[in-house]
């Protein structure tokens, strides 16, 4: 169709001058007369949406102030309808959905603009025939159509004597249907019986056997072997004819060959059975679990699908109020996908599991897929807590002023980490042989003067008992001590409301006492093996920096030590003066950046290096220089070395004594590996969606101008046009033109349906359609589509699925 070009009015929402005078250069030399209005910002992009008639949106995805995606949805509640094309340097395929999704007519990588010109002259043509697609829509009548559902063919009929078990009536359909001649059915007796398969002989013998006895199985399902040696299944339907002793004297058949439909139940049977995942369908009021596999009974701890559907759904929450907010998500949104919760076993064990489903409201039930993702929650936990437990000490050690600092600093690292709510250190004086406390959390200043000193050979208190054995104590819960009223009286009196409490000593390397920490909790809590570890990491290197301030003395011996922390801590470290200048930085550091040296790496200032600079590095540095405060990020960042990371770093300011900064310290890790798999993880949730829910069918969307905008790559095995050949095609070429005047009347009697008050939006049609394929034959399918709305539940596109039913068709009307 011949495309007649008119001036247009584009409204360009982008910062980057060059890429904007890219687009109007490509647009110009596509031979579109247009007027642009450039804008960056939401002030001036609203002004220019109020003020002009604009035919067209560009946009730019990402802007540090308005976003592309913020301006889509602004447009659609401002109930404009105007077509909107992102333009954008990366774009994710999960934002691009989501950007079609909220209704964005295309996308289009930078460095893919050679499409822009044939997106944009689509928009052009949707302009020119706006009105006369209105026309045409008004012009076609409304026409009820009535679907039923296909039932399989009647195959045959047969009469079989009783007890003799010949057959005195074999209808035509048999010889095609068996590939035995009626001949061989008539003079063999029982000839059912010889081509039974040899699976099911015994189960037909048996019902043989109950005929001759004068009982009439209703329906039986088996499996014969044709003359052909090709196996089919069957399905059979008796009646028994009596005479007026009411003895059996015959049976009438009724045989349908079932086998496409069985096979099929089969493959998706043993999908289902044997996924790696856990699938299920429950009640979404009840909770009621109506399907479940196999998998899904054993992530749960349950011996069988049965066992496990005598039970809730609700069950498997730890709470029914944990229930509620997955259920509003997945009310309002339709679907979740890659839902992380906590779980509860048969056991009452506690499980992580990711969670993908959808909501078929209409049906009632949530229908979906989960993995059992507790060891990864655990790895992921456990290198989180190592981690913290090195950045704690690690930013304590170099940032603390003097030793009630870095105590105070590490006691409010372990407490927040292990969700303690008291805490207290104390430290040890060898030649008194005391423990004095030297920082308290959470209590209460009338109550530090008890707890100041402690004999070592006190045996009445706890504290004193793991300093002098060196030995940890854990009380999970005061109320099961054995010394319940004792611990009662002495630990409550200065830690109020205390269930559990934990006290640890802190010991050198050679084993030597240099004081205690205490922690405890309001609840009782027990403290799990890979805390415990956390807690005697954190500890070991605490002791490290506790010796490192105990004077110069004890800094000499413990220099070195603390220089294998530094270097040994699996986070970056770098620190600088006020004017940027590298003062120290740590291998990781250098393994991170990928840099050759300690030497070359000093060679860069971190204010001024134009890489640090362009990625807004140095801003932070400058603001954390400027105000003092600690900032923390998250950036992508090409190193000098070439080395491409995502960077999560935290600067803070360094002090003199007198409180003046004098410099900075940055603490920062390559997250590149964990991004990677946490996008790994969704790709693999993807995965399992696609295969659980199309696995065979064809996806597209189309726009009402009837335009293709998107077709998933199944629509080649379909009519042989790949999903990139197929954007160029319109639907006239596609369908044939009996099936294309049935669309346009689906289309027109569905938009008359929307002006009806009350109209549901998640309702869909499913009409039949014959396309062309690229080979020249035809194919038969049948479509399920419904729109695409935007925000305010407007049609904005159709989104369809379809589905091969050639054969099905060729077999009804063989018949």
């Amino acid at each position: 169709m011949e495309i007649i070009r008119t001036r247009i009015n584009v409204l360009h929402l982008e910062d980057n001058k060059n890429d904007a005078e890219l687009i109007k250069t490509i647009l110009t030399s596509g031979h579109i007369v247009f007027t642009i209005f450039l804008v960056d910002n939401r002030e001036d992009f609203l002004k220019i949406l109020k003020e002009k008639n604009i035919d067209l949106i560009i946009a730019d995805y990402s802007l540090p102030s308005f976003d592309g995606l913020t301006a889509l949805n602004l447009v659609r509640e401002l109930k404009m309808k105007i077509p909107f094309i992102f333009v954008s340097g990366v774009l994710k395929e999960e934002i691009a959905i989501e950007a079609l999704h909220h209704g964005a007519t295309d996308y289009i990588i930078k460095s893919k603009l050679e499409r822009l010109v044939p997106s944009v002259n689509r928009v052009i043509q949707e302009i020119n025939e706006r009105e006369q697609s209105k026309k045409m829509q008004e012009e076609i009548t409304q026409q009820e159509v009535m679907y039923q559902k296909i039932a399989e063919r009647v195959r045959g009929f047969l009469r079989m004597n009783l007890p003799s078990g010949n057959f005195t009536l074999v209808d035509k359909y048999f010889a095609e249907l068996s590939g035995y001649s009626m001949n061989e059915w008539h003079q063999t007796p029982n000839f059912l019986q010889k081509i039974i398969h040899h699976d099911f002989l015994d189960y037909y013998n048996e019902n043989f056997k109950k005929m001759q006895q004068g009982f009439v199985p209703k329906v039986m399902e088996y499996k014969i072997i044709r003359k052909d040696d090709k196996e089919r299944w069957w399905i059979q339907f008796n009646l028994g004819a009596y005479d007026i002793d009411q003895k059996l004297l015959s049976i009438s058949m009724v045989i349908i060959d079932n086998t496409e439909i069985k096979e099929s139940q089969l493959k998706y049977q043993h999908i289902f059975e044997n996924a790696i995942v856990g699938i299920f369908r429950t009640d979404v009021k009840t909770g009621e679990i109506i399907e479940a596999n196999d998998t899904m009974a054993q992530i749960f701890g349950y011996t069988s699908i049965d066992e496990f559907k005598k039970y809730s759904a609700i069950t498997l929450y730890r709470n029914e109020e944990q229930r509620k907010p997955f259920l509003k998500i997945i009310k309002n949104e339709g679907y979740v996908l890659g839902y992380k919760m906590q779980a509860k076993k048969k056991n009452g064990e506690q499980i992580w599991i990711s969670l993908s489903g959808r909501l078929y409201p209409r049906e009632g039930y949530i229908e979906g897929f989960l993995i059992d993702i507790s060891e990864q929650k655990k790895a992921e936990d456990m290198l989180e807590r190592d981690r913290r437990a090195y950045q704690i000490i690690s930013e304590a050690a170099l940032q603390a002023k003097d030793i009630p600092d870095l105590c105070n600093q590490v006691l409010v690292g372990l407490i927040e980490t292990l969700s303690f709510d008291f805490g207290i250190v104390h430290l040890y004086n060898v030649n008194e042989k005391l423990l004095r406390a030297v920082i308290t959390y959470g209590v209460a200043k009338k109550d530090i003067a008890q707890i100041v000193e402690i004999a070592l050979d006190d045996t009445e208190c706890y504290i004193a008992t793991a300093a002098r054995t060196k030995k940890a104590i854990f009380t999970p819960d005061i109320s099961k001590s054995k010394r319940k009223t004792f611990l009662q009286k002495k630990v409550a009196l200065y830690f109020p409301e205390t269930q559990s409490f934990v006290s640890w000593p802190i010991l050198n390397a050679e084993g030597n006492l240099l004081g205690t920490v205490q922690i405890l909790s309001k609840k009782p809590k027990e403290l799990q093996e890979e805390d415990r570890i956390f807690f005697d990491t954190l500890l070991k290197f605490f002791a490290t920096a506790l010796e490192r301030k105990f004077g110069e003395k004890a800094l000499q011996v413990s220099e070195e030590k603390y220089r294998n922390l530094f270097h040994a801590t699996p986070i970056g470290i770098i620190t600088c003066d006020k004017k940027g200048i590298i003062q120290s930085v740590n291998k990781i550091a250098l393994h991170i950046l990928g840099s050759p040296s300690e030497e070359a790496t000093k060679e860069i200032n971190l204010l001024t290096f134009p890489l640090l600079v362009k990625y807004g590095i140095s801003k932070d540095l400058k603001t954390c220089l400027k105000t003092g405060d600690l900032i923390q990020n998250e950036r992508v960042y090409s190193t000098k070395w070439g080395k491409e990371i995502i960077l999560l770093y935290k600067i803070f300011p360094l002090k003199n004594q007198r409180g003046k900064i004098t410099g900075a310290m940055s603490t920062f890790e390559d997250i590149s590996e964990r991004k990677k798999n946490e996008k790994l993880i969704q790709e693999s949730e993807r995965s399992y969606r696609l295969l659980a829910e199309n696995i065979t069918d064809v996806i597209f969307t189309l726009n009402l101008n009837w335009e293709i905008t998107y077709a998933n790559p199944a629509i080649e095995d379909l009519i042989g046009f790949n999903n990139k050949e197929i954007l160029v095609k319109t639907l006239d070429e596609l369908l044939k033109p009996q099936s294309l005047e049935i669309a346009l009347k689906t289309l027109s009697e569905e938009l008359e349906i929307e002006e009806i008050e009350g109209s549901g939006p998640n309702r869909s049609r499913i009409i039949e359609l014959e396309f062309n394929c690229k080979d020249g034959s035809t194919v038969l399918v049948e479509a399920k589509v419904t729109f695409q709305r935007d925000s305010d539940d407007e049609p904005i596109g159709i989104l369809g699925v379809l589905r091969d039913i050639s054969k099905r068709k060729k077999m009804k009307n063989k018949n």
